[in-house]
């Protein structure tokens, strides 16, 4: 038998997601009082790594990695070219460096800003 990756295993977990959170919404707005919390009835995100096998942090950088990661990197974790860790890593740093060029940005114009009061 051909073992699934565990990106594979989170994407597909993560299909069930607004089914699993409608049923969390479900009891929550039911007006029943919450029957004892199990670790089967824990939070979503919880759910759905245990569908997945995997941790409830690797189903969060996998949801990241699913809204920003391009169609290269997925296919590259499919394969198991590269790991959950990595393609995540990578998004954040990017992230990060895209702030920081626009902080510099928005220090560049507000300094522009003012000259160009002081010229006036």
């Amino acid at each position: 038998m051909h073992k699934l990756i565990a990106y594979v295993r989170s994407v597909l977990a993560l299909k069930l997601k607004p089914y699993i959170a409608g049923r969390a919404n479900e009891r929550m707005y039911s007006g029943k009082p919450d029957p004892v919390q199990n670790s089967a009835q824990g939070k979503t995100r919880d759910e759905l790594a245990s569908i997945a096998n995997v941790s409830h942090d690797t189903i969060a950088k996998v949801e990241v990695i699913e809204a920003y990661a391009d169609d290269e990197t997925k296919e590259s974790l499919k394969t198991g070219e590269i790991s959950i860790n990595k393609a995540y890593g990578d998004i954040i740093r990017e992230q990060k460096r895209a702030e920081i060029v626009g902080a510099l940005e928005d220090i560049k114009i507000a300094k522009q800003k003012k000259r160009w009061a002081n010229t006036t």
